[in-house]
């Protein structure tokens, strides 16, 4: 009997990053714009990362329900892929370093 051999591929883990930071600092210096008046839009954009790199390191889905939704971890990164791509339109001068 022929036995082909099994390969282990750990998963990619990343640190926290920091939207936030160059954010505000593009924010306040290319636009001359108080930074605190996005707040709750970099609060999006963090909770968004944090949700994408959770999901994507889980297996399962949850259960759905009408209070809690199923969101696949593709989906999680989808939504954030979409982020980042109008984000670099939108603010192509930030560069935020990140491990993988």
């Amino acid at each position: 009997m022929f036995q082909s051999p099994l390969i282990s591929i750990p998963r990619k883990t990343t640190t926290e990053v920091d939207w936030s930071s160059p954010l505000r600092t593009v924010i306040a210096q290319s636009f001359g714009e108080d930074p605190k008046t996005y707040t709750e839009e970099c609060s999006v954009l963090q909770r968004c990362r944090q949700d994408a790199v959770q999901g994507a390191g889980s297996d399962t889905t949850g259960e759905s329900s009408a209070h809690c939704p199923t969101y696949l971890a593709r989906d999680l990164l989808y939504k954030y892929f979409g982020q980042l791509e109008l984000l670099e339109l939108r603010f192509a001068e930030i560069k935020v370093p990140f491990v993988w």
